[in-house]
């Protein structure tokens, strides 16, 4: 990972300590080579940490883990990208082996592997997750967890929303396992062909 020609390319890129499992609190901003003498407002008056960008002590523990977090990445990332696709892979084939009406938002081939959206049919997102408290299944991003409308970005891609509604995004990582892979996939078949019987009852 170069940020260096990243940064050439992008007028900013912002990164989080937690996305590549190092401790959460701790981010970075790098400005790109046309804004590297930009001014910024300081978020947080006090003292002149930061060139005045930020009072308040730095989270050093924080900071030092995140650059721990960040070495690791850039000596595992590739390994790591293509056992969690092969992963995702294997939840995506035996999804749509055990269920009918599987479809995934989203081109396969030009995507990050750790996460994917699926449309079930017939199969309220909300009926899922609430019959699925032990699976980390979502509507969309964590931040936009608290709103009951349908997913902003999907939406933006030409989804109708009942299609939305009927969505979740399925997560997976460096710790994932492929016997956790096949149990979720088991039980979220199993969850949908319950909500699905439901609501053909008369």
């Amino acid at each position: 990972m170069d940020l260096s020609r990243l940064a050439h390319h992008a007028t900013y890129v912002a990164l989080s300590a937690h996305k590549l499992y190092g401790p959460k609190g701790a981010g970075a901003l790098i400005a790109g080579q046309t804004k590297r003498s930009a001014t910024f407002q300081a978020l947080i008056a006090g003292g002149g940490q930061e060139s005045g960008r930020r009072g308040g002590t730095e989270n050093v523990p924080a900071i030092v883990g995140f650059g721990v977090a960040a070495r690791m990445c850039t000596k595992r990332w590739l390994p790591d990208a293509e056992r969690v696709r092969a992963l995702r892979d294997l939840l995506l084939s035996t999804l749509s082996s055990a269920l009918t009406g599987v479809r995934v938002h989203g081109c396969l081939d030009r995507r990050l592997p750790n996460n994917i959206s699926v449309h079930l049919n017939d199969v309220p997102a909300r009926a899922l997750i609430a019959a699925l408290p032990q699976i980390a299944l979502s509507t969309g991003s964590a931040c936009t967890s608290a709103s009951n409308e349908p997913s902003h970005v999907l939406t933006a891609i030409g989804t109708s929303p009942d299609v939305a509604r009927a969505t979740v995004r399925l997560g997976l990582g460096r710790h994932t396992t492929e016997a956790e892979v096949l149990e979720a996939v088991r039980r979220i078949a199993s969850a949908a062909r319950a909500i699905r019987a439901i609501a053909e009852l008369p």
